[in-house]
């Protein structure tokens, strides 16, 4: 992080100071056991825990001041008086004034990026892509929010020339609120899929709070859309320049599977035929990757860098990470997080291999009243392009298998668990000399599964 003076950090986020200090901020954290002695603590209120509550603890770890909100403050000024505090209206919007300050102040060029599904794979690939000619700074894992993006912010410096920031949300105006803080100037939106929609209502809805990223948009600004999904392929705009991926702008042509499960592909760019090569699985990643050319392109990176960066991008960390099982088997790991969309992506993966096929599917989670016709479309999907084996885990994933069966899928194929020790003696007898797909919610702990058919031990928590 940029140093800011004491001085600049209450003229930015308008607050006062209960004692004098001459501390340089050099570093945020809102995590209390993280600080040290050229730490600020930034205490805030979360739907679990209120930070102002770990503030003197903060003080224990050698943090030289704290933010604190003017309420919380005079509520318990007895136990707060003597240590050095800023007290603010309210942290979080402390957090994103320090966030708009630092952006300005390294004068970096933003990149947002949003969508239902592909939103962290298409940020590697715009990060590798752009890496050809620029510093670039990215999110760490999935800080997407209205949290972790301004944490993401802090950790610029002075040499960054770009930040591409992915854009969360669950709920509307959300992403107006980060598009506001990160102000882009080349936005990207994924696709339009179901994820949330047991919050938002509806895919309409979903479109609608994803176009938020365009809202400060401007007519030297770049949106960059993915052509192929029936709702994006509609968007344009007089305001500023709209690139339609994949549908009427760098089509792509001659795709072809590699023996590794990785594609290849043909675009044609200023008259010229390029050959595109991937190092990661899922014929989804085609329209991903061509998104992060066209960031490239509206960037002034060469077509021929662009494609370099794309085919230097390898996935890992629990999205479709190819692993060795036990008893001469393949996995297939994909557990971080999962959508109707992404679940069936991770199928047509799996029906790429020859040998024996078993998906292993938990709960798509977060869907509320859609969560049935959501699992029952995976289902038709498996029911038209079969496996050897279902098996599910969890509540809603039944009705995939009830949908597949009902559609025709041989029910002997299939086996549904309500727990996991039955379903680990189940896949144990038959894993042999098979690829197999591990998939569901973050929030299924579907990793234990891989974790045990890695060789690790069976852990029933």
């Amino acid at each position: 992080m940029i140093k800011i003076t004491l001085e600049e950090l209450l003229k930015i986020t308008e607050g006062s100071c209960t004692h004098p200090s001459t501390a340089h901020c050099t570093s945020i954290e809102i995590d209390s056991r993280r600080v040290n002695n050229q730490t600020y603590f930034m205490p805030i209120l979360g739907e679990v825990h209120d930070g102002h509550k770990f503030i003197e603890g903060a003080f224990s770890k050698g943090a030289p001041t704290s933010f604190c909100e003017k309420a919380y403050y005079y509520s318990h000024q007895s136990a707060l008086k003597d240590y050095p505090l800023i007290l603010v209206d309210n942290t979080t919007t402390a957090l994103h004034k320090l966030t708009v300050y630092i952006l300005k102040k390294t004068q970096v060029k933003t990149v947002g990026i949003t969508g239902s599904v592909g939103k962290t794979s298409t940020k590697e690939f715009i990060y590798h892509v752009l890496s050809k000619k620029y510093s670039v700074h990215k999110n760490k894992g999935n800080f997407n929010n209205h949290i972790g993006l301004p944490l993401t912010v802090m950790d610029l410096k002075y040499e960054h020339d770009v930040a591409i920031l992915e854009m969360g949300m669950n709920h509307f105006k959300e992403i107006e609120v980060l598009a506001d803080i990160a102000r882009p100037s080349v936005a990207v939106v994924t696709n339009i899929g179901t994820s949330h929609i047991g919050i938002l209502g509806s895919r309409e809805n979903i479109f609608q709070a994803k176009m938020e990223i365009t809202s400060y948009l401007n007519e030297d600004d770049t949106l960059i859309l993915n052509g192929e999904d029936n709702f994006l392929r509609e968007v344009s705009s007089q305001h500023f320049k709209c690139i339609q991926v994949g549908k009427d702008q760098l089509q792509y042509s001659n795709v072809l599977q590699k023996p590794s499960g990785f594609f290849e592909y043909s675009i044609n760019y200023n008259k010229s035929k390029y050959r595109v090569s991937l190092n990661v699985l899922g014929k989804h990643n085609i329209i991903n990757s061509l998104l992060a050319i066209a960031v490239g392109l509206a960037m002034d990176v060469s077509i021929e860098d662009c494609i370099l960066g794309v085919s230097e991008f390898v996935d890992s960390d629990k999205r479709l990470e190819i692993l060795t099982g036990k008893k001469n088997s393949v996995l297939i790991s994909d557990c971080y997080n999962a959508s109707q969309e992404s679940m069936i992506s991770a199928i047509e993966v799996l029906n790429s291999f020859s040998e024996k096929k078993i998906a292993v599917l938990g709960d798509v989670l977060e869907l509320g009243e859609f969560s049935k016709q959501s699992h029952e479309t995976v289902g038709e999907y498996l029911s038209a392009h079969p496996v050897d084996m279902i098996i599910t885990l969890g509540c809603e994933s039944e009705h995939i298998i009830n949908k597949a069966i009902a559609l025709g899928f041989d029910q002997e194929k299939t086996r549904h668990f309500d727990s996991v020790e039955p379903l680990y003696e189940y896949l144990e007898n038959i894993i042999e000399d098979s690829v197999c797909l591990i998939k569901g919610s973050l929030g299924m702990n579907m990793a234990r599964i891989v974790e045990v058919f890695k060789g690790g031990n069976i852990d029933t928590n």
